[in-house]
This record gives structure tokens, sequence and C-alpha cells, in this order.
């Protein structure tokens, strides 16, 4: 693992688990994704793998339903969250070593711009190991915020989140050199920052994306710009969404 990389892990292992216990506030579960992934799903016991899994709340949500599922995330408070509030299967790993990872899925998915968080230099082998672990017939889903948009424009808005105890989650980004961007987090109570965090992130356009999937044997089968499936327009779309199928 080379230094920069430990650095970036490092912060953003401080972030999440500073916010573990105000998490789902903050990213409350996505109806419209489950909603999305069941039709893509087989019909339980099928086995799948939240990659970035944060609190665990789908890992949760599909062990309820009756799939074989499992979440790593580098975070240790979020993994220990996760362990404590739900069910399924809880691995504290990140992104470079999914390879030690010893069973294999039918689907594996990795969401909430979870994936901006591996450099550049990691793509090709991240992927590769995705394919790997996947099980014939198996798909990946990948989603992330509309990096070209973001590109096009040089900034982009957030919803500030406020939570019930009058504070209040704050993002933004700033553009660094070498297509690196610089996430700034803040949670503050009137005003007043509270506790601040920066981050390091990778963007990842759709179609150079889109070929490196390629070459590592996943197919491309969608390109969407949400999780119902509108198609996706580089200047206006909200987020980057990926289906891939392993045959």
């Amino acid at each position: 693992m080379s230094f920069l990389f430990f650095v970036i892990k490092v912060q953003y292992s401080i972030m999440y688990n500073d916010i573990a216990s105000i998490y789902q506030h903050i990213f409350p579960i996505n109806q419209v994704f489950l909603s999305c992934l069941q039709s893509l799903l087989p019909e339980p016991p099928a086995s799948i793998l939240d990659v970035g899994c944060g609190n665990g709340q789908y890992v949760d949500w599909f062990s309820r339903h009756g799939y074989y599922a499992v979440g790593i995330d580098s975070s240790a408070g979020m993994i220990e969250k996760a362990r404590q509030d739900y069910q399924g299967d809880f691995l504290q790993l990140d992104f470079s070593r999914i390879d030690q990872l010893s069973d294999t899925f039918d689907c594996i998915f990795c969401i909430g711009n979870s994936l901006s968080y591996l450099p550049h230099e990691s793509t090709t082998k991240f992927l590769r190991n995705v394919f790997k672990l996947l099980n014939s017939d198996g798909f990946f889903i990948i989603q992330s915020i509309n990096w070209d948009n973001y590109r096009l424009n040089g900034s982009m808005e957030f919803p500030i989140q406020y939570l019930a105890d009058g504070r209040s989650f704050h993002r933004s980004y700033e553009s660094l050199p070498g297509s690196v961007v610089l996430f700034k987090t803040e949670i503050q109570r009137d005003a007043q920052t509270l506790q601040a965090w920066s981050d390091f992130l990778y963007p990842r356009y759709a179609e150079s994306f889109q070929k490196e999937i390629a070459e590592t044997g996943l197919e491309v089968t969608g390109v969407y710009g949400d999780f119902e499936q509108n198609p996706y327009k580089t200047s206006s779309s909200p987020a980057l969404v990926i289906t891939t199928h392993k045959s």
C-alpha cells in the first residue's frame, strides 16, 4: 500500500468513525435503489456483497429478506455500529483487500460515491478482484456522483442535512491538481463549526470508466443517471449508475 493511499484511508476512516452514530440520519436508506436491485437479483438466498457498506443498513435489509449479505468498510466505527444494530456479516476491509474474501457473490454493489475514495491507479486491480468474486451470471453495480457534470461546471451543490438535535451536516468540493478533489465536511450548530474533516476523492468519468470496466471482462449492461434508470446525461444527471454483468 502506498503512503498516499494509507493517508487517504486513515482520513476516510476518521471521518466515518466520527459520524457512525448519525450516519443513518445523514444518508437514509434509498428505497429506489432497493427496488432497482431487487429487479435484477435472483431469488433468495442469493449472495450479496456491499463494498463500502457504511453502517450496514442495506446488508441488514437483504439479510432480513432471506439473502446472504456481507458488508465491508474500512471504517472501524462503521463496522462496529453495523454489528451492534443490524443483521448480516460485516468485515473491516478496504477496497484494496477485497481479494482476501473467501466467498463469491451473485451481486456486488458499491454505491454512495464510495468508489471515488479509491485512487485512480488502484481501479484496475479493484475491478479485476470484483470480477473474480462474482459468480457466473453475477452482476456489479456502481453509483457515484456525476463527475462529468462537476468537470463541466467546476462546482457542485450539496443539500444541508439537518439533525434532530439542531446540528447540521455540510459538504463541499475543491478541485486539486491531477484530477483529485478535496472533499470537505463539517458538522455545525448555529453556523459554528463543531467538527470538520477533509478527504481526497478521485473522479471517474462515464466514458473512460466504462472502458476500464470492459477491459476487466465485465460487460457494461446499462449507464443511467439515477436508480430509476433514467438516461445518463453528463450535464444534468444527479448521479452515474453503471450496471455490469459477468457471463
